[in-house]
């Protein structure tokens, strides 16, 4: 698993917030209600798919963002906390500088994260010497919110001085991690966003050369008249 690849994941997604009408049960009696729903589903889908463990005991803090709510409080904080993470990204990637507030952000939001044991098997009884061989270590990363966690991740980054290779994609404007050896990925993705862009390269200067030459045969055309004149 990439250091980077869950921050990416949540500077890129889109989250929406909806309005839905379910049953509820309030003084005895059933009744319908509005609730507000985030995508989150949608969400996890990508975290999944980039094999992000998600069933570890870190992410308990998302069982928040996954039901049906009475307000929208809860959502729109998150909504601000990506804005905040786009605009710390932004300034990375556009200005390649980490400025002090926000190096000392990082780290102090990041500080907040705590390194949890447990045993695989898990112990249940005295152990021997020979139990203790046979037990595997593991360790997981606990956020008290998803914020810290986030925060966690552009820790990492600096730690591992790959933080500059932070890219923002000017076609899609999508975040990535530029994984080249020289550094110098552009796009997101070649095939996809830089091919539009080359195309579009193409046709603008197709239609350059064309003005050009249509300014041209304009200047021609009033030469001739002039001389003919």
């Amino acid at each position: 698993m990439d250091v980077a690849e869950e921050i990416l994941a949540f500077a890129n997604f889109n989250f929406e917030i909806s309005k839905i009408r379910m049953k509820v049960i309030e003084g005895g009696e059933v009744r319908l209600a509005e609730r507000y729903v985030l995508n989150w589903p949608e969400y996890i889908g990508i975290l999944e798919q980039k094999r992000l463990g998600l069933n570890r005991p870190s992410r308990d803090l998302f069982s928040k963002y996954e039901i049906p709510r009475p307000d929208q409080d809860v959502f729109i904080s998150l909504n601000k906390l990506q804005a905040e993470i786009r605009e710390i990204l932004d300034v990375i990637c556009l200005t390649k500088t980490i400025p002090l507030n926000v190096w000392e952000t990082i780290f102090r939001q990041a500080d907040h994260l705590k390194e949890v044991f447990f045993t695989d098997p898990p112990v249940e009884g005295c152990i021997t010497e020979d139990d203790f061989q046979s037990l595997d270590f593991k360790k997981y990363i606990k956020a008290e919110s998803y914020r810290t966690c986030l925060f966690g991740e552009l820790r990492n980054l600096i730690v591992d001085k790959t933080v500059f290779r932070l890219r923002k994609c000017p076609e899609c404007s999508a975040y990535f991690l530029d994984r080249t050896k020289n550094g110098s990925k552009v796009y997101c993705s070649s095939q996809s966003c830089g091919n539009r862009a080359k195309q579009r390269a193409y046709y603008r200067r197709q239609r350059d050369k064309v003005k050009a030459q249509a300014e041209l045969d304009q200047h021609h055309l009033d030469f001739t008249v002039k001389t003919n004149l």
